[in-house]
């Protein structure tokens, strides 16, 4: 009876700490913000949100991102109301920070590239970037901070508007999963 017990009992066990342990190493955030800025116009248009949903790996330093195109909002009207008819237009980012180990005791800031897969509609564009990674000390729940900026040319984030847009995902606070 006891060897019975103990081949139920100490798989549960395994069962039930592999998925908290590897959800400490994911990191995450339903409200980031990304502000978009429209380049290569004389007059400067920006688009932002603060609902962006992060996700990030420690362990494997791969990130994603969704973005609802109907989240964004600029101060030009006339660029707004297409996009909140886009009620099912979410574009993706998922990605690699270019770090031999992320760290989360205290250390310094890590600067690095990135490359990422844009995804939107049928449009698939690889992109580069630079980023900052942050771990904040002190708070009851462990946190980082993340900052990624890239560019991406001659895409159309509006139907009938192709130009170049800088992205900048901005100063982010990412929090643990897995803790209550």
């Amino acid at each position: 009876m006891k060897l019975f017990f103990a081949c139920i009992f100490i798989p549960a066990i395994f069962l039930a700490v592999i998925p908290q342990s590897q959800a400490q190493d994911i990191y995450r955030t339903k409200n980031g913000t990304l502000m978009i800025t429209l380049m290569d116009r004389v007059e400067t248009v920006k688009f932002h949100t603060n609902t962006l949903q992060i996700n990030l790996n420690l362990k494997t330093a791969e990130f994603d991102f969704s973005l609802p195109l109907n989240s964004l909002h600029s101060t030009v009207d006339s660029l707004n109301q297409p996009l909140k008819r886009n009620e099912n237009d979410v574009m993706r980012f998922k990605g690699i920070l270019n770090l031999d180990e992320i760290r989360t005791e205290p250390h310094e800031p890590y600067i690095f590239k990135f490359n990422a897969d844009l995804e939107y509609n049928d449009i698939r564009k690889t992109v580069e970037g630079i980023g900052r990674l942050e771990h904040i000390p002190g708070r009851e729940q462990p946190a980082c901070q993340l900052s990624l900026s890239f560019d991406i040319k001659d895409f159309e984030l509006i139907d009938g508007m192709k130009d170049n847009f800088r992205f900048q995902l901005i100063q982010s606070i990412l929090y643990q999963s897995g803790i209550n």
